[in-house]
């Protein structure tokens, strides 16, 4: 078994993706958006990697270790779903090596919040009608056009 835990979420699919990382079985969240398929894939049981928090009109899953969130370690991502729901969250208090997936019910909305220093990717891809977003990138390829993304290299080496 292994650590690797993932978070797959597709606009366009309502069933599980073929690929994985390192064999670890897709499973759909329960309840999701229509016209939404969202997934997770753990590594053995009860892999820490892995965290889901809940409030009024947000759901968030998080993949890789969440530290401190305005400074305090108690329940990092359930503080930060309770102030997505407030509207009062402040992502750039969150001290992690994760990825966030937010799920905003109301607007129908992804949010991705990466940390600072990327260390844990998420992929973004798929043609038209069938966009996906999640931290397997052989998941996310799968869907994808199979053609560069020229603005996408344009802008990243423009940046670097």
């Amino acid at each position: 078994m292994n650590g690797f835990s993932d978070v797959h979420v597709s606009f366009s699919a309502d069933v599980a993706h073929a690929r994985t990382r390192l064999a670890n079985r897709w499973s759909a969240v329960v309840d999701p958006p229509p016209g939404v398929w969202i997934g997770t894939a753990r590594g053995h049981a009860g892999s820490p990697v892995l965290h889901t928090a809940d409030s009024p009109g947000w759901r968030l899953w998080s993949v890789g270790d969440l530290h401190t969130y305005r400074g305090d370690a108690a329940d990092v991502l359930g503080r930060l779903a309770a102030d997505l729901a407030h509207g009062v969250a402040e992502p750039g208090l969150l001290d992690a090596h994760a990825v966030v997936f937010a799920w905003e019910h109301g607007a129908r909305r992804l949010h991705v919040l990466v940390d600072r220093m990327g260390t844990v990717h998420a992929y973004a891809g798929g043609a038209p009608g069938h966009r996906s977003v999640g931290t397997c990138f052989a998941a996310v390829a799968d869907g994808s056009t199979q053609t560069p993304d020229w603005v996408g290299i344009t802008g990243f080496c423009g940046f670097a």
